[in-house]
């Protein structure tokens, strides 16, 4: 009954897509260090509600995201790997329209990172865990006046099978700054201004 309530007690994301594009030879789980467009695949996207409030389905594109916690081999890290989904009209909407974060974010999200929190979850920080880290430091940073990601928690299933607990966020990418900051979402190589210096910034290509 316990376990029942606890599985109820947040939303719920499904993640359906062939399981060979998972855990086969070219499968993203069996090859997390791999990354960039080659290594993007198609999935659906589904968000339950326990209290079976209006969630979403949407088709994705799907990749691993994160740095060292990609690694597979090491005993230190986890096997529980983060995912980008990725909204491109190629495989449905160029955008998730929904209130993932609640009604006072505005929709229309161009990446949803769900982020397995390896730093902070248990099979590394063990009795350290502390899932909240980095949501409650996202949430002060906004409270304070900056831009910064949105987030919530999640349980998550790939293929029917429980994957354990997840933080949904937004992706701090060029579409996140267009949104937040204004001006035109560019991709590619570009210089600012830092006082005293010339910078130049790349977009991201954590996965």
């Amino acid at each position: 009954r316990r376990l029942k309530e606890s599985l109820q007690s947040l939303p719920s994301i499904s993640i359906v897509m062939d399981i060979g594009d998972l855990f086969g030879p070219r499968g993203i789980y069996s090859n997390p260090e791999r990354r960039g467009a080659t290594w993007e695949r198609p999935a659906s996207v589904e968000m339950i509600h326990p209290d079976k409030s209006q969630g979403f389905q949407e088709n994705v594109g799907i990749r691993i995201q994160g740095g060292a916690f990609r690694e597979m081999q090491s005993r230190l890290l986890t096997l529980k790997k983060s995912f980008r989904l990725i909204f491109r009209s190629k495989y449905g909407a160029s955008q998730l329209d929904y209130p993932l974060f609640g009604p006072e974010v505005e929709s229309g999200f161009n990446n949803i990172v769900l982020r397995a929190n390896g730093n902070d979850a248990w099979t590394f920080a063990g009795t350290k865990a502390l899932y909240i880290r980095d949501t409650f430091a996202m949430k002060t940073a906004r409270d304070m006046g900056m831009a910064a990601p949105n987030s919530t928690f999640v349980h998550l299933y790939l293929n029917g099978l429980y994957w354990g607990l997840y933080n949904p966020v937004e992706r701090p990418d060029a579409g996140f700054s267009e949104k937040y900051h204004g001006g035109k979402k560019r991709i590619g190589t570009r210089s600012i201004k830092i006082p005293h210096r010339m910078a130049t910034v790349t977009p991201g290509t954590g996965c």
